[in-house]
């Protein structure tokens, strides 16, 4: 299920390192350090790597994918020899291009993926701050299980058109197990920039339907739009919401 998380993500890091699509992109979590660096670093350990090459050869001898273009288009460059997947990368773009690829991979693998890669930011902050992008079914992840119980806390994002869907109360139902785990959550509800007019939700409906989705009373439910936060003009960026959220999260005011 896509809510734009990835694109939240950036928004609040003001580095545009994750790959984004208007379909679901997300097929691997990643890490993302804020802290220790002058520039974005992609980080791949070692027993990484070699699972990756594991999957390539694999990929390689997969089925006709012509229902999928673009992962069509990635399976013939893996075919060709034409992907390369490296222990360090360094910089925004490189850093975006190498995910994109390595979540094209695990798409075209269709299994799960047992591999971690690690963002390291610039930021300003006084200590590092762990943030991991995840898949939506992430929570039945092993690997991001056992990452969320190592976690202080969990930011549920979730999409303003869906509330009230089937997908989104199927969602809530799989990742309540771990939220009543965790110290703190934060209830987002992106997309926001999609409330049309008065028939729409508006912030009280947007927060009473989204705490009901998990049966808490407790946390403040943030209203946000990725799309205003990342647009040129600073003044949507101030409209998104996204502030508030990066206020609530503690995380420094960092530089592109």
């Amino acid at each position: 299920m896509k809510s734009g998380k990835s694109s939240l993500l950036v928004a609040l890091v003001r580095h545009d390192v994750l790959p984004r699509r208007s379909h679901v992109m997300t097929t691997v979590a990643t890490r993302v350090v804020l802290g220790g660096h002058s520039k974005p670093v992609l980080r791949i350990d070692r027993r990484t790597l070699d699972r990756i090459s594991e999957q390539l050869s694999f990929s390689a001898e997969t089925e006709d994918l012509s229902r999928w273009p673009d992962l069509a288009r990635f399976c013939h460059r893996v075919r060709q020899g034409g992907i390369e997947v490296r222990a360090g990368i360094h910089g925004a773009e490189a850093v975006r291009r190498q995910l994109l690829e390595l979540n094209e991979l695990a798409r075209l693998g269709g299994q799960a993926v047992d591999w971690l890669p690690e963002i390291r930011l610039p930021s300003d902050t006084d200590c590092p701050l762990v943030l991991i992008d995840t898949p939506g079914a992430a929570p039945h992840d092993a690997v991001v299980a056992e990452h969320l119980t190592q976690a202080h806390g969990c930011v549920v994002v979730l999409d303003y058109t869906q509330l009230g869907s089937t997908a989104e109360a199927f969602f809530a139902e799989r990742v309540q197990p771990f939220l009543d785990r965790l110290d703190r959550v934060w209830i987002v509800v992106n997309r926001i920039d999609q409330r049309r007019d008065l028939t729409d939700r508006d912030r009280a409906g947007t927060a009473e339907a989204a705490r009901a989705l998990f049966g808490r009373d407790d946390p403040e439910v943030f209203e946000t739009s990725a799309s205003l936060a990342m647009a040129a003009d600073p003044r949507a960026r101030a409209r998104s919401g996204v502030e508030l959220l990066s206020g609530a999260l503690s995380l420094a005011e960092g530089s592109s």
